[in-house]
């Protein structure tokens, strides 16, 4: 399965039809994420861009859904055209109608690159809150230090009169 890229996801999903039906919005929203990006073949069956090559019971275990509600969702999406699905006795070939609505083939600048991560600058859960601020701490009387001592020629200031009374000792 894909594990890297993105995709673009408009708000007017919000007002869709089926959005307030979870188990065709999960499946809508799996297919959109999981089919081919480019036209591709499998087996000698040409698996156009926006189709993939999949099966009720494929679908239900990627998607946690049960093969009851992958086949209710299917034939809900079938029904109001957002994909078509081609039935064999081996697999079946779903494909998203306008694919290229969704997800256009030329990339748009100032969006994330696949190997950019969003939550990079943020602290990870073994961090804890105490931590983190113990480091601001003593990071901010490192740079309180430095600023007491000017290179020009050794003056030294402090807010407060302990401050100054470090400054005095370290000159």
């Amino acid at each position: 399965m894909l594990e890297n890229g993105w995709i673009k996801l408009h708000r007017k999903l919000l007002g869709w039809e089926w959005y307030d039906d979870i188990p065709t919005t999960r499946l809508f929203l799996h297919l959109l994420l999981t089919v081919n990006i480019k036209d591709d073949n499998w087996h000698g069956v040409s698996v156009p861009r926006g189709s993939r090559i999949t099966s009720t019971a494929v679908l239900s275990k990627e998607t946690h859904l049960s093969e009851q509600q992958v086949k209710t969702a299917l034939r809900h999406l079938t029904k109001t055209h957002e994909i078509t699905k081609h039935s064999t006795r081996n697999f079946t070939l779903i494909s998203i109608v306008r694919f290229h609505d969704y997800q256009s083939e030329q990339p748009t600048a100032n969006l994330p690159s696949a190997n950019d991560s969003p939550t990079a600058d943020l602290p990870s859960a073994n961090d804890s809150p105490t931590a983190n601020h113990r480091i601001r701490k003593q990071e901010s009387k490192n740079t309180r230090r430095k600023e007491k001592t000017d290179a020009s020629g050794g003056f030294c200031y402090g807010e407060t009169y302990n401050e100054f009374y470090e400054c005095e000792t370290i000159l």
